[in-house]
């Protein structure tokens, strides 16, 4: 690593891996209890799906700045690599935003209370 900030940046990009824990409880809170497992599995689905689509998106990302070979191994420039950061950095502020507009449940189950 070159520069600190690709170091920080791809700590901050993985301080959002696990959500599971504040995900949960909050598909349990928002859903009636008869569609809460359905809720869950959806969840589960989407972050394996997301993983994939993310997967080949920044490797598209990457070869937007062709490599550098050297002796047969690809050397990305620091393009690439702000190719790839920006893009997460737009769906992480798109995520931020949607996380602003949640309800604040306090414990209970929105289906069994009529605010």
């Amino acid at each position: 690593i070159r520069s600190v900030w690709i170091a920080v940046l791809m700590c901050l990009l993985a301080s959002t891996a696990s959500t599971s824990s504040i995900a949960v409880p909050l598909l349990r809170e928002t859903n009636d209890a008869e569609f809460t497992g359905a809720a869950v599995s959806i969840l589960n689905f989407g972050c394996y799906i997301t993983v994939a689509l993310f997967g080949n998106a920044v490797g598209l990302l990457m070869n937007l700045f062709p490599p550098e070979h050297h002796d047969g191994i690809m050397v990305y420039g620091a393009n690439s690599y702000l190719a790839v950061f920006g893009t997460m950095l737009g769906f992480s502020i798109i995520v931020v935003w949607s996380s602003f507009r949640l309800r604040e449940t306090r414990g209970q189950n929105l289906a069994d209370t009529t605010f």
